[in-house]
């Protein structure tokens, strides 16, 4: 009869696991994002800049997979992969592997299609290997939590 239980205790286990980690973003790591971006002294007050953008008719623009790496570094957001992840196991890895991450539009804006070319790639793959870095992680914590929890209720 313990084996019945096994599959409903499972998935409550991933729904608590679940409302823990989205309790401990939301906590912790969302707020400590906002207060990297705080002035450093009380009095200093924080200009509100858009990200650079090179002129359209720049011909001495920066490499453009350089660009989109460190683009994709600041623009893309794993996070949701990695809750996909820890809900979801080895789906939630091959959603971000099927994904295709698409670079913020105003950064190609009157560029040439070879850079635009370049850049795309170089973004769709940095994001993407970050997506699967955080799929991964939440896997591995999903399931080490569960596994946790099993053991806890005597199931080894």
């Amino acid at each position: 009869m313990r084996g019945a239980n096994t599959g409903s205790s499972a998935l409550a286990v991933r729904l608590v696991s679940a409302c823990i980690l989205v309790t401990f973003l939301g906590a912790f790591v969302l707020p400590l994002q906002a207060l990297a971006q705080l002035p450093s002294s009380p009095g200093q007050t924080q200009e509100q800049t858009p990200p650079a953008t090179p002129p359209a008719t720049d011909t001495s623009a920066p490499d453009p997979c350089t660009s989109g790496k460190t683009d994709a570094k600041h623009y893309n957001s794993p996070t949701g992969y990695m809750v996909f992840g820890f809900l979801c196991g080895i789906f939630g890895f091959i959603a971000a592997a099927a994904s295709s991450p698409e670079p913020p539009a105003d950064r190609v804006v009157g560029k040439d299609y070879q850079w635009v070319q370049a850049y795309t790639d170089c973004y769709r793959k940095q994001a993407k290997s970050a997506n699967q870095s955080a799929a991964c992680s939440g896997w591995a914590l999903g399931s080490a939590t569960t596994l946790a929890i099993y053991a806890a209720q005597g199931g080894f």
